[in-house]
Protein backbone atom coordinates (compact mmCIF):
# COMPACT_ATOMS: atom_id res chain seq x y z
CA UNK A 1 0.00 0.00 0.00
CA UNK A 2 1.32 3.18 -0.70
CA UNK A 3 1.30 5.51 1.46
CA UNK A 4 0.98 10.07 1.54
CA UNK A 5 1.82 11.87 4.35
CA UNK A 6 3.40 10.95 7.55
CA UNK A 7 2.70 8.98 10.54
CA UNK A 8 2.02 9.60 13.93
CA UNK A 9 4.75 8.15 15.02
CA UNK A 10 6.97 9.47 12.07
CA UNK A 11 5.83 13.24 12.81
CA UNK A 12 6.56 12.81 17.13
CA UNK A 13 9.92 11.87 15.78
CA UNK A 14 10.44 15.09 13.74
CA UNK A 15 9.09 17.55 16.57
CA UNK A 16 11.30 15.69 18.96
CA UNK A 17 14.12 16.42 16.76
CA UNK A 18 12.99 20.55 16.02
CA UNK A 19 13.19 20.56 20.02
CA UNK A 20 16.65 18.73 20.72
CA UNK A 21 17.72 21.25 17.86
CA UNK A 22 15.95 24.21 19.84
CA UNK A 23 17.20 23.50 23.38
CA UNK A 24 20.97 23.09 21.59
CA UNK A 25 21.04 26.33 19.53
CA UNK A 26 18.58 28.79 21.49
CA UNK A 27 20.93 29.18 24.91
CA UNK A 28 24.35 29.46 22.72
CA UNK A 29 22.32 32.03 20.48
CA UNK A 30 20.93 33.95 23.63
CA UNK A 31 24.42 33.76 25.04
CA UNK A 32 26.08 35.19 21.79
CA UNK A 33 23.94 37.92 21.70
CA UNK A 34 24.47 39.04 25.97
CA UNK A 35 28.44 38.69 24.92
CA UNK A 36 27.67 40.89 21.78
CA UNK A 37 25.96 43.79 23.72
CA UNK A 38 28.65 43.38 26.84
CA UNK A 39 31.35 44.01 24.28
CA UNK A 40 29.38 46.76 22.28
CA UNK A 41 29.11 48.74 25.60
CA UNK A 42 33.03 48.02 26.52
CA UNK A 43 33.69 49.25 22.85
CA UNK A 44 31.85 52.61 23.31
CA UNK A 45 33.34 53.04 27.18
CA UNK A 46 36.78 52.78 25.41
CA UNK A 47 35.63 55.32 22.39
CA UNK A 48 33.95 57.21 25.44
CA UNK A 49 37.45 57.71 27.18
CA UNK A 50 38.99 58.36 24.47
CA UNK A 51 37.55 61.42 23.73
CA UNK A 52 37.65 62.58 27.36
CA UNK A 53 41.34 62.16 26.74
CA UNK A 54 41.49 64.35 23.51
CA UNK A 55 39.22 66.68 25.38
CA UNK A 56 41.72 67.11 28.73
CA UNK A 57 44.98 67.50 26.14
CA UNK A 58 42.80 69.81 24.23
CA UNK A 59 41.61 71.98 27.47
CA UNK A 60 42.95 70.87 30.55
CA UNK A 61 46.69 71.31 32.42
CA UNK A 62 46.59 68.60 35.40
CA UNK A 63 49.08 68.21 37.93
CA UNK A 64 49.59 65.05 39.37
CA UNK A 65 46.97 64.23 42.77
CA UNK A 66 44.43 66.85 40.44
CA UNK A 67 41.03 65.74 39.06
CA UNK A 68 38.93 66.67 36.60
CA UNK A 69 34.87 66.04 35.55
CA UNK A 70 33.57 66.25 32.11
CA UNK A 71 30.39 65.79 31.23
CA UNK A 72 29.40 63.90 27.64
CA UNK A 73 27.59 67.18 27.03
CA UNK A 74 31.32 68.94 26.55
CA UNK A 75 32.30 66.04 24.85
CA UNK A 76 29.50 66.34 22.04
CA UNK A 77 29.52 70.17 21.71
CA UNK A 78 33.60 69.96 21.65
CA UNK A 79 33.08 67.35 18.73
CA UNK A 80 34.83 65.02 20.53
CA UNK A 81 31.87 62.59 20.02
CA UNK A 82 29.60 62.51 17.51
CA UNK A 83 26.01 60.38 16.56
CA UNK A 84 23.72 59.55 19.38
CA UNK A 85 24.93 57.90 22.29
CA UNK A 86 23.42 54.95 23.21
CA UNK A 87 23.82 52.25 26.17
CA UNK A 88 24.31 49.10 23.99
CA UNK A 89 22.90 47.08 27.05
CA UNK A 90 19.65 48.87 27.61
CA UNK A 91 19.23 50.45 24.08
CA UNK A 92 18.62 54.15 26.18
CA UNK A 93 20.49 57.08 24.86
CA UNK A 94 22.87 58.80 27.63
CA UNK A 95 22.09 61.59 29.29
CA UNK A 96 24.38 64.04 28.35
CA UNK A 97 24.11 66.44 31.16
CA UNK A 98 24.33 63.76 34.11
CA UNK A 99 27.27 61.70 32.75
CA UNK A 100 30.25 62.77 34.15
CA UNK A 101 33.36 61.29 33.86
CA UNK A 102 36.29 61.84 35.96
CA UNK A 103 39.70 62.17 35.35
CA UNK A 104 42.58 61.75 37.78
CA UNK A 105 45.97 62.01 37.25
CA UNK A 106 48.24 60.47 39.64
CA UNK A 107 52.16 60.73 37.81
CA UNK A 108 52.23 59.98 34.78
CA UNK A 109 48.97 57.96 34.89
CA UNK A 110 45.20 58.94 34.16
CA UNK A 111 42.48 57.59 35.55
CA UNK A 112 39.45 57.10 34.26
CA UNK A 113 36.16 56.81 36.53
CA UNK A 114 32.75 56.94 34.52
CA UNK A 115 29.06 57.94 35.89
CA UNK A 116 27.22 57.20 32.69
CA UNK A 117 23.57 58.00 33.42
CA UNK A 118 20.66 56.85 31.00
CA UNK A 119 17.67 59.03 29.97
Amino acid sequence: MNKKGLTLIELIAVLAVIGLLALIIIPNTVKLIRGSKNDSASINENGIKQAANIYLIDNVSLESGESVNVTLSQLVEGGYLTGELIDSKTGKEYDLYNSIITITKDGNNYFYKMNLNTK
